[in-house]
This record gives C-alpha cells, structure tokens and sequence, in this order.
C-alpha cells in the first residue's frame, strides 16, 4: 500500500492499484469530498499542499510533479512539472515546465500525440499534437504539430504540424504552415 504522510489531509489512496511499465501505480482519492481521481506511483508526484489534482483519466510517475492549481485531466507526466494553473487533457510530459495558464492537448484528428520533452511552455500557449523538444513556448503562442527544439523562442503566432521551429528561432506572431523550417534567428511579425 502506498504510503502517505500524515501531513497530507488532501488525498489518499483508493487502495486500487495497477501496473504501468514495471511499476506499480495507485489510484487517489480526495479525503475531503471523495472525489476520484487518477493514479500516481508515489506522494512526490502530486503537492498536498495546494489545489492540484490528477483526475481519473492521468497518470503521474517517475519524477513527474504536479503542484499549485495545475490539473492534469489526461495523459501521461513521468517527468518535468506542472504548476500554476496549468492544464493537461493528454499527451505525454517526460521533462520540462509548464505553468502558468499555459494548456497541454492532443489533437487526434490532424497532429495526434502531444509529447514533451523539455523546455518551458508558459502564459496563455497552447499545445496540441507535436513534439516540444526543448525552447520556450509562451505569450499567447499556438503549437498545432511540428517540432520545436534548440534554444527557440515563440511567444505569438500559430505553428502547424510539418513546420519545425529549432536553433535560435524567434517566432513573434504569424502563421507558419506545413513544411516549414524556421531557424537561426528568423521570425515572422
């Protein structure tokens, strides 16, 4: 059985438990309404301290963190962190932060999984379906698919899937189409 602290008022295990990977996940519920939730494999993966929550349909493991007001609806976090009031409904986080009001999606229908590897998505961004390697996604940014990496910094416009934002690119606004490269320094306004 998972084991909580005596600290945490917030939540407890359901006393369900499944395997994922090798490892063995609990599901939680909320001591103060009942309320289910998602599954976690230990205390370090949701903050007992705040209002975050995993809902039914998410995992968190690994070094995964969510914390403040985030909530994680969908998908899978076993790594990086998500605070603020962040949102994520699927995908996959493995490294990275995403805060703020910054959104985490899946787009089935054009660009399918979402997966993040590193960097910071903040503000009002948006991502759904793509892969975010590394870079800084923020403002009111849109990512639709594509792949961002290096030291990018977007923080307007809309990216769709196909384009690939890497080096030291700047996106300020606009929209970028399919089968677009944007690198070193260059950015559309």
């Amino acid at each position: 059985m998972l084991k909580v602290s005596i600290h945490n008022k917030k939540y407890c295990t359901t006393g369900r438990m499944r395997g994922f990977r090798g490892i063995t996940l609990w599901e939680i519920e909320d001591v103060r309404t009942g309320r289910i939730g998602g599954w976690i494999e230990n205390e370090c993966n949701l903050s007992f301290r705040d209002e975050a929550w995993i809902d039914t349909e998410a995992i968190v493991c690994g070094t995964g963190y969510v914390k403040d007001n985030a909530i994680v609806y969908g998908g899978i976090v076993d790594g990086g962190e998500l605070s603020g009031a962040a949102s994520m409904f699927g995908g996959k986080v493995s490294s990275g932060h995403i805060c703020d009001y910054a959104i985490i999606s899946e787009d089935e229908e054009n660009t399918g999984y979402t997966i993040i590897e590193g960097g910071v998505i903040y503000g009002n961004a948006v991502v759904s379906g793509g892969r975010i390697l590394s870079g800084f996604i923020g403002g009111d940014a849109k990512i639709w698919g594509g792949i961002v990496g290096g030291s990018a910094y977007i923080i307007g416009g809309e990216i769709y899937e196909g384009t690939i934002v890497k080096n030291n690119a700047r996106v300020l606004s606009g929209t970028h189409n399919s089968n677009q490269v944007i690198t070193s320094y260059a950015y559309k306004d």
